[in-house]
């Protein structure tokens, strides 16, 4: 046990020195990073401290405190809003195998810890990627077995193979190209617009979702080789 000055949760070097410390005192052949508070999504990120005005850490400092942490690990689970996102999968990709988020907002009980942690507790040889499919999956047993209709309706938690973000990010950004291109003509933009206007998306329209983007996208010209690579690059990265 240890016992250190009240640090602020939001800040990269107190995770950080977290990562450390546990990995030096406790170490182990698997190693699993949950972090549980509230999220933001991309732009915002996630880890809020009341107790520092509020603060919260940033995709860009999670990156940071991960790197800093000297931790490689086997899972991630982010038992938080809205973090299952491209930009989160590209800034913790090298630090961890798989990612568990969700990209909806999360219910307030979170996840299902009695019961991922009971399987843990019973197979503690498993992968992270067995794990991250249990504690989604328990997660959402949880809910419909406590009749929470509206928390199952929007229910999203995934488990992110993090050695294939890569190629939904290439696969994103030759989209992206394309529909920059129509924003050259002003009736090609506006049918783009009109196509993508109800697309998925989760709190704002800056977190949308790649698939159903891609898929509304197609009613407005833009190359099917190019969305269904974005498509099945999502697919091959949600296990």
């Amino acid at each position: 046990a240890d016992e250190q000055p009240e640090a602020c949760m939001s800040h990269a070097e107190t995770l950080s020195g977290f990562i450390r410390w546990s990995a030096e005192n406790y170490p182990a052949k698997k190693y699993m990073l949950v972090l549980w508070d509230h999220g933001g999504g991309s732009n915002k990120g996630l880890i809020c401290d009341e107790k520092y005005d509020m603060t919260i850490m940033p995709v860009f400092s999670l990156e940071r405190a991960l790197k800093e942490g000297g931790t490689h690990f086997d899972l991630i689970l982010t038992d938080t809003c809205l973090m299952a996102s491209l930009e989160m999968g590209q800034a913790v990709a090298p630090y961890a195998d798989y990612l568990a988020a969700s990209e909806e907002v999360m219910a307030g009980y979170g996840t299902s810890y009695d019961k991922w942690l009971q399987y843990l507790y019973d197979r503690p040889d498993c992968t992270g990627k067995q794990l991250g499919k249990q504690v989604c999956d328990l997660t959402q047993q949880f809910y419909v077995e406590s009749g929470d209709s509206s928390t199952v309706s929007y229910f999203t938690m995934s488990v992110i193979d993090l050695s294939r973000i890569g190629a939904v990010a290439e696969a994103t950004e030759a989209f992206m190209r394309e529909a920059a291109l129509l924003a050259q003509d002003q009736e090609a933009f506006y049918n783009y617009a009109q196509a993508t206007y109800y697309v998925d998306t989760y709190m704002s329209t800056e977190m949308c979702d790649l698939f159903d983007l891609t898929r509304r996208a197609e009613q407005a010209g833009i190359p099917t080789g190019v969305t269904h690579a974005v498509q099945d690059a999502v697919e091959e990265a949600v296990v």
